[in-house]
């Protein structure tokens, strides 16, 4: 079915639907004009005689309005591409002439006469039907030697742009009927049960009127097959009335129809549904059950149950459903009793552990849950740990990923945790360079990194943010301080120069009073130490919400800022 346009004289619509129909017909138009300037020059070949000659008459055109164009238009098109495809076509000026090809009833007895007149072998007759915002384009082909039955072929268009293609694949399916080449009749599905017969179609590249082509129905057939739903997919290829009739037969695989735990009483059903990754009525996959094994198994480490025995099974159900049961042996909880560091050198592995959230188990874990083990938390300890190091003069530390294992002498965890220390740096110089808004000397009295022995990574952090209140209280908000250090491996030393970059100097655009339900705006605003219009500065802020606190009227003072209009 093809969406149809709705004239008019002139080059004017009133709406984006009607734009595009318009532009539809312009277009046709104008693939008329070149068909026109190809047909000039088409050579007949000797093929063309063994297919013969074929006579296409002008187009019924059955919609709301006459389109005359269509009618000669698609006369064109199609002859156009039944030349290229080796036939020898008469001329439709030619036929035109007759005005008896363009009567509405034209029987298969008046066809033959026109086929004769025109010492054509074959006749066709076509129309273009409207059918709501689609179409159909239907073919009438008549042996005028008698010797074949006259034969239909239709094609269904959704879009305008397709009336091209689908006039080229209506060619190649007159061809086809006309050498008997076998063509594909009809695409059917049988046995789906659950899975609709438009989601496998809709995989399937060979469509009704193509040519029989065997292997790009085994591409089919594996593409079916890929879509995971079933456990085997055949073909069968009989006949029909206008070729062969394709069937896919496939086999559903079970769903999951219903899902048991047995034997867990640490942890309840509902928590284990959620681990599982496996919904109900999904189709039943081994490969996604055995991953919902790992994941229940991972669930149960993270509570302490590294022993936990997870095996599960199927038991076939009515409907093609399968009842997927999954049996647990809990076991005893499992503690952290050891945790071990390699290559630490500097400091020795209780100061380590000290810094640790992490701990073994004790008398009182049953109360403190000290020893279960806790991923999330081993991951930031290993952080804590790299951040100690960093502080500490270490700049090139590195803290593996903590790994954990079950030990079998001791029954219970070990955890054990790489450390690469490196040299120590101790500090050398330290400088400020960029938008200096103060002497370097006045900035420098800021920082703290200068007085430390070694290098503390910390220190440089708490530096920045000192740098960035003292250019805030100038009116530079947004101001970027970057470290920059230089490492002397060779003395192990390090230079610390921070980089300042002052941005743009803002103002205070607005400021906005929430929360306030009792005390009025002005008696919040008196104790202000900033004022809109006025230059940011941080301190201001500091000093306003000090003296707010300090009224006594509030629970709580909070001052957020956001970047204005401007910025």
């Amino acid at each position: 079915m093809v969406k149809f346009a709705r004239c008019v004289k002139r080059f004017m619509v009133s709406s984006v639907d009607e734009y595009r129909k318009k532009a539809f017909f312009v277009s046709v138009q104008a693939f008329l004009l070149l068909l026109m300037m190809f047909c000039v020059g088409v050579m007949e070949t000797p093929a063309a005689e063994k297919k013969g000659t074929i006579c296409i008459l002008p187009f019924q055109i059955n919609a709301s309005k006459p389109f005359s164009h269509l009618q000669r238009g698609l006369q064109k098109m199609l002859t156009f591409r039944m030349g290229q495809n080796g036939f020898k076509t008469i001329p439709p000026k030619t036929i035109n002439q007759d005005p008896i090809v363009f009567s509405k009833i034209l029987n298969n007895k008046i066809m033959v006469g026109l086929g004769n007149r025109f010492k054509a072998d074959w006749v066709v007759k076509g129309s273009m039907t409207q059918v709501g915002d689609k179409g159909s384009i239907d073919l009438k082909v008549v042996d005028v030697s008698g010797k074949k039955m006259p034969f239909f072929i239709f094609q269904v268009i959704e879009d305008m742009d397709e009336v091209p293609e689908s006039v080229k694949r209506l060619a190649l399916s007159v061809e086809d009927r006309i050498t008997g080449v076998p063509q594909v009749d009809s695409i059917h599905v049988a046995g789906n049960r659950r899975i609709e017969k438009a989601a496998i179609l809709a995989v399937v590249g060979t469509q009704p009127g193509d040519r029989l082509d065997l292997d790009k129905l085994d591409k089919d057939l594996r593409d079916i097959y890929k879509m995971g739903y079933f456990k085997d997919v055949t073909m069968d290829v009989s006949d029909g009335p206008a070729g062969k009739v394709i069937t896919f037969n496939v086999v559903e695989k079970p769903s999951v129809g219903k899902i048991v735990f047995v034997g867990n009483d640490e942890i309840d059903d509902e928590d284990l549904q959620k681990e599982l990754g496996i919904n109900l009525y999904s189709i039943l996959d081994f490969n996604a059950i055995k991953h919902s094994v790992n994941r229940l198994r991972d669930l149960y480490k993270e509570k302490g149950y590294y022993n936990a025995e997870i095996k599960e099974t199927t038991e076939t159900l009515p409907n093609n459903e399968v009842l997927l049961k999954y049996d647990i042996k809990e076991h005893d909880k499992v503690y952290i009793l050891k945790i071990e560091f390699k290559g630490n050198k500097a400091y020795d592995s209780d100061e380590l552990r000290d810094i640790m959230e992490t701990s073994t188990k004790w008398f009182l874990s049953w109360i403190t849950q000290a020893g279960i083990l806790d991923k999330k938390k081993l991951e930031f300890d290993a952080h804590k740990i790299t951040s100690f190091y960093h502080n500490n003069g270490y700049i090139k530390a590195k803290v593996g990923e903590p790994k954990v294992h079950y030990d079998d002498e001791i029954k219970g965890l070990v955890v054990s945790i790489e450390i690469n220390e490196g040299a120590r740096y101790e500090v050398n110089e330290v400088n400020v360079v960029g938008d200096l808004i103060e002497p370097a000397d006045a900035l420098l009295k800021t920082v703290n990194i200068g007085k430390e022995k070694v290098f503390n990574r910390e220190t440089v952090r708490k530096d920045m943010i000192a740098l960035q209140d003292i250019y805030a209280n100038h009116g530079f908000a947004y101001s970027e301080i970057k470290p920059i250090i230089k490492e002397d491996d060779e003395n192990h030393t390090a230079d610390i120069t921070y980089d300042i970059r002052k941005g743009p100097k803002v103002r205070f655009e607005r400021i906005t009073i929430t929360g306030n339900q009792h005390t009025r705006d002005k008696v919040i605003r008196r104790q202000l130490k900033v004022m809109e219009g006025d230059y940011f500065s941080g301190q201001g802020l500091k000093r306003s919400s000090e003296n707010l606190k300090r009224l006594g009227y509030f629970e709580d003072v909070q001052l957020h800022t956001k970047k204005g209009s401007r910025d």
